[in-house]
């Protein structure tokens, strides 16, 4: 019978140093594919078209711009939960500092030249001063109505508290009973 010979410490770190290395390619070409979906998206309308909101009502004005919203028909049997549209027409200053943040943020900013407004489905849960949301879906839409970008969340929502002051905080106030 044949007795194996025991890795050394140098095939341990060289294998080690190989599937790393493996990895790393790998990850690094499945984000540069994501990434060219995502720049392409728009131009071969592969995302969604933006959801035609109606009766939109305007409820404030802030440095990111007008914002409107349109209270969802409520489906859920508790009388504390609501959806709500958002949509937000972009100032200059708005939409300038928002592709400012999301360029910090790694993220594309490419092929959002005529970004006007960002329309947002939000689920509330409305708990006195401590509401929380949970956003369920974003429009990002150009000046033409076209979807530059689009996201969508999954089944287990990440619900935050309201921020005090914001807007989301005054759309609460409107719409939770």
């Amino acid at each position: 019978m044949q007795t194996r010979k025991p890795f050394t410490i140098k095939k341990v770190v060289i294998m080690g140093c190989t599937i790393g290395l493996i990895v790393m390619i790998m990850t690094f070409f499945g984000g540069y594919l994501q990434h060219r979906k995502a720049l392409n998206g728009p131009r071969e309308g592969v995302l969604p078209k933006a959801t035609a909101i109606g009766n939109l009502q305007y409820y404030a004005s802030d440095s990111e711009g007008d914002h409107y919203y349109s209270k969802e028909q409520s489906t859920s049997p508790s009388a504390n939960r609501v959806s709500v549209w958002n949509s937000l027409t972009y100032s200059d200053e708005g939409r300038r500092a928002y592709l400012l943040k999301r360029k910090q943020g790694g993220m594309f900013i490419q092929g959002l030249e005529t970004l006007a407004q960002r329309n947002s489905l939000y689920d509330l849960k409305c708990k006195g001063k401590n509401t929380e949301f949970a956003i369920i879906e974003v429009f990002e839409v150009g000046k033409d109505g076209s979807t530059l970008d689009y996201a969508r969340s999954g089944s287990i929502k990440d619900w935050e508290t309201v921020p005090e002051g914001s807007a989301l905080d005054k759309l609460a106030q409107l719409v939770c009973p």
